[in-house]
């Protein structure tokens, strides 16, 4: 999980290969409650791709998956 002022962004990654198998991103400003994943709304493609690449960076500086792009 990865937070910042206004977004709350979730990944999943398969144990074995790092991949990521699912997204989640909320705004925590417009829905405080979490009720509405919007990772797959056009409309949010923006945060969605900057936070994935912070994540994918840190898992990558962790170790865990070597082979991880």
């Amino acid at each position: 999980t990865l937070r910042t002022a206004r977004w709350r962004y979730v990944e999943w990654r398969e144990l074995s290969s790092g991949n990521v198998t699912a997204q989640e991103l909320y705004d925590q400003l417009n829905d405080p409650a979490e009720s509405l994943n919007l990772a797959g709304e056009v409309a949010h493609a923006q945060p969605l791709a900057e936070l994935a690449a912070q994540s994918a960076e840190i898992a990558r500086a962790s170790g865990r998956w070597p082979g991880l792009r």
